[in-house]
């Protein structure tokens, strides 16, 4: 869950003075409100898959295959405009965020607070 006053929305647009977006004031027309895309792109295939064993926070690399698939996927993407690529600490989004964002010259912002729910020993 984010802190209050975290920001998630970063725009090339605004002045730089307005570093993020932290969400619309109370009682602002929904007219005056701008629509914002979000994609959400799982990582690519990771190293020991083929075993079928949830992973959960263990941090393992994706696999040739996965990076594979990050690249296929970079090249369909090519020609939307991004505003930033989030993902969390772990390698496998790190890497496939990497890939995506090469194309779009961005460097990918991660954070901890994106990963996958702990699911504990099992």
């Amino acid at each position: 869950m984010a802190s209050p006053g975290t920001c998630w929305v970063r725009s090339s647009s605004w002045p730089s003075s307005a570093r993020c977006w932290p969400g619309p004031r109370l009682g602002t027309p929904r007219a005056a409100l701008s629509t914002t895309t979000v994609f959400l792109v799982r990582h690519g295939s990771v190293v020991g898959a083929e075993t079928r064993r949830f992973i959960g926070h263990l941090d393992v690399p994706i696999s040739p295959l996965g990076e594979d698939q990050a690249a296929a996927l970079a090249a369909r993407l090519r020609t939307v405009a991004f505003d930033a690529i989030y993902c969390s600490d772990l390698q496998r989004t790190r890497r496939t965020a990497e890939i995506l964002a090469a194309p779009h010259h961005l460097a990918p912002i991660s954070d901890p607070a994106l990963r996958e729910f702990a699911m504990g020993r099992w």
